[in-house]
């Protein structure tokens, strides 16, 4: 099976359990589901960013004619490190109890959504490397025929680094009761 029968396959199955209810299941159908939108807009933001790069270092010339195309399809490579991510993230930082209070702002769906965007994103446009691994995974790039591996590679090191940058929020936090 391709990804993107996994992919479209995936888009067709009805979400486990009621709609309510939010699960380590159900946000794993939801994370899956959304997973063509979000690594679009993450590979879209780091095409951005190495365009602004490449202009900024050589203004003068153009912008070669095979990078940058990117299409829902192209990031499918980044598909195996995204599951890796998000089986991450709802082992470590899943709380199925914050739905259980009528709290709109600060629903459990709402936190995965900002871990991504403020997390994740921030995260991997703050350094090179991760843009350049992006891209390469997405085809943006051309480079290495093992993309899938590079990708599933550069996110481990990703969430490394996110697990350190919680680490020392979480120490920040506590000195911060201490004073």
């Amino acid at each position: 099976m391709t990804y993107v029968e996994i992919i479209d396959q995936d888009d067709s199955v009805s979400p486990p359990y009621g709609p309510d209810v939010l699960t380590r299941t159900r946000l794993a159908w939801l994370q899956r589901r959304q997973a063509r939108s979000s690594l679009v807009m993450l590979a879209s933001e780091c095409r951005d960013a190495y365009r602004f790069a490449l202009a900024l270092l050589h203004p003068a010339k153009p912008e070669p004619e095979n990078e940058g195309r990117l299409n829902d399809y192209a990031v499918l490579d980044l598909l195996y490190a995204w599951d890796g991510l998000c089986c991450w993230y709802r082992e470590n930082l899943f709380n199925p109890q914050l739905d259980l209070f009528t709290c709109p702002w600060n629903t459990e769906l709402d936190r995965w959504h900002h871990f991504i965007r403020d997390r994740v994103f921030r995260l991997c446009l703050k350094w090179p490397e991760y843009v350049r691994a992006v891209l390469i995974a997405s085809g943006v790039i051309p480079a290495d025929p093992n993309r899938v591996l590079f990708a599933v590679e550069t996110f481990t090191q990703m969430i490394r680094d996110l697990e350190e940058e919680i680490e020392h929020a979480a120490q920040r936090k506590q000195d911060d009761r201490c004073l």
